[in-house]
C-alpha cells in the first residue's frame, strides 16, 4: 500500500505590490530655449533702441542750447528736436539765434534776432549713403526769418557772429592762398560727393535789413520750392 507523500506547506509570504512606474521627465528642447532667449534679447534691444532715439534728440537739443550760446556769444533757443537714424529724418521746432552780445564797442543790436525758423524737416535716403550720390528726399522749412543789421565798428550782426566763432576756436583770418594741386586719389571725400535733392519747400520767407539809424526794411523774397520727383 502506497504511502501518500506529504503535502508541501503553502507559501505564507504575501506577494509584494508592484511599484508604479515613474513617468519620464520631458526634456526641454534646446530650440525652445534658443527661441525664448532670442525673443527676450530682441525685446530688450528694441526697448533700448527706442529709448536711445528719445534720448538722442534730447541730448542734441541740450548740446545746441548749451554749447552754441558759448560759441556764438548770443542767445539760442530751441523748442523741440527729434532724430530718427533708422528713418534718416531730423525735425526741429522754433529754433532761433539772437544777436551777438560781445563786440568791440559794446554795440547793442536792435533787431529781434539774427535768424529764426518755425519748423525744419529733413529726410535722407539711407541707402544712398552707401553710394557715390547722396539723396536728400525732402527739406521743409516753415517761416524762416532773418535780420541783417549794421553796427558801426563792430560790423553787422552776421559778421560779429562769425568773428565770435573764430575767436572761440582760435581761428585767425588770413588772406586766401592758392593751394597746391594734389594728385587725385580716386576716392571722393564727403564734401566731394554728389548730392541729389528731390524736394524742397521753404515757405513764408521773411528777410529784413536795418542800416544804421534807419528803420528796418523788409526784403521781398517769396517762397522757394523745388520738386524733382
Amino acid at each position: 500500500m502506497d504511502t501518500p507523500s506529504p503535502e508541501k506547506p503553502a507559501n505564507t509570504t504575501a506577494a509584494e505590490p508592484a511599484q508604479p512606474e515613474t513617468p519620464a521627465k520631458p526634456k526641454k528642447s534646446w530650440k525652445r530655449r534658443l527661441l525664448l532667449w532670442g525673443g527676450v534679447c530682441l525685446g530688450v534691444s528694441l526697448v533700448l533702441l527706442l529709448t536711445s532715439f528719445l534720448w538722442l534728440g534730447a541730448l542734441v537739443e541740450k548740446a545746441v542750447t548749451g554749447t552754441l550760446p558759448k560759441i556764438l556769444k548770443a542767445d539760442v533757443t530751441l523748442e523741440g528736436l527729434s532724430i530718427n537714424p533708422l528713418a534718416g529724418s531730423l525735425k526741429l521746432k522754433k529754433f532761433a539765434i539772437g544777436n551777438p552780445k560781445d563786440n568791440p564797442e559794446g554795440h547793442v543790436y536792435k533787431t529781434p534776432c539774427v535768424c529764426s525758423v518755425e519748423e525744419v524737416r529733413v529726410n535722407i535716403g539711407l541707402l544712398s549713403l552707401l553710394s557715390d550720390c547722396y539723396v536728400v528726399e525732402e527739406i521743409y522749412v516753415d517761416k524762416p526769418t532773418a535780420y541783417y543789421e549794421t553796427g558801426g565798428q563792430a560790423g553787422s550782426n552776421v559778421k560779429q557772429l562769425l568773428a565770435n566763432v573764430n575767436s572761440f576756436f582760435g581761428i585767425e583770418e588770413k588772406p586766401k592762398e592758392e593751394k597746391p594741386k594734389t594728385e587725385d586719389s580716386g576716392k571722393p571725400s564727403i564734401l566731394e560727393h554728389k548730392m541729389r535733392l528731390v524736394k524742397m519747400d521753404i515757405l513764408d520767407v521773411d528777410a529784413n535789413a536795418k542800416l544804421g539809424i534807419l528803420p528796418t526794411v523788409p526784403v521781398s523774397v517769396g517762397d522757394i520750392t523745388r520738386d524733382n520727383e
